[in-house]
């Protein structure tokens, strides 16, 4: 699957713990969580892929994690540009379980461009909550690996 993507609107927010993703604007004094929203265009293609493994996904709710840090940075002066848009392309279609033992549906991507921003976040002290990063957009939270799932993946990755 090489499709092309395009990702926008780079975000910094307060890193929370929560089961719903809250937006909590930065302060600089808990955590940063950072994520990128796909275009309209490629929210289009997210959902498509979703319903072609059989489920429905929030539009609203697709992101790709850029930095998740639950320590302060160590520097100042950490920031984004707001109008950035980042390239990247779908890799593949993946289950795997959680650190919750929730079991996830997600899109592994390909972004030498997202790799570059999370490394910046790093130079600002962030220290990721999960490493190494590997960029992918979560479709679907609290799903068993079947067989039949296992197949409906495997024939919209190919």
């Amino acid at each position: 699957m090489r499709l092309q993507l395009q990702l926008h609107k780079p975000r910094l927010y307060m890193a929370i713990s929560s089961p719903k993703l809250e937006i909590v604007p930065f302060t600089g004094k808990k955590g940063l969580f950072s994520a990128v929203s796909p275009t309209e265009r490629t929210k289009k293609i997210l959902i498509d892929v979703a319903k072609q493994i059989g489920f429905d996904v929030d539009p609203d709710s697709l992101h790709i994690t850029v930095m998740y840090s639950k320590e302060n940075c160590t520097k100042d002066g950490v920031s984004c540009e707001p109008d950035r848009m980042f390239r990247c392309r779908l890799k593949k279609i993946q289950h795997w379980n959680g650190h919750d033992d929730a079991g996830y549906v997600s899109v592994a991507i390909e972004s030498p461009e997202l790799q570059a921003e999370h490394e910046r976040l790093k130079s600002f002290g962030c220290v990721p909550t999960f490493s190494p990063y590997e960029p992918h957009v979560t479709l679907w939270t609290g799903a068993k690996l079947t067989e039949d799932l296992k197949k409906r993946m495997a024939e919209v990755t190919h």
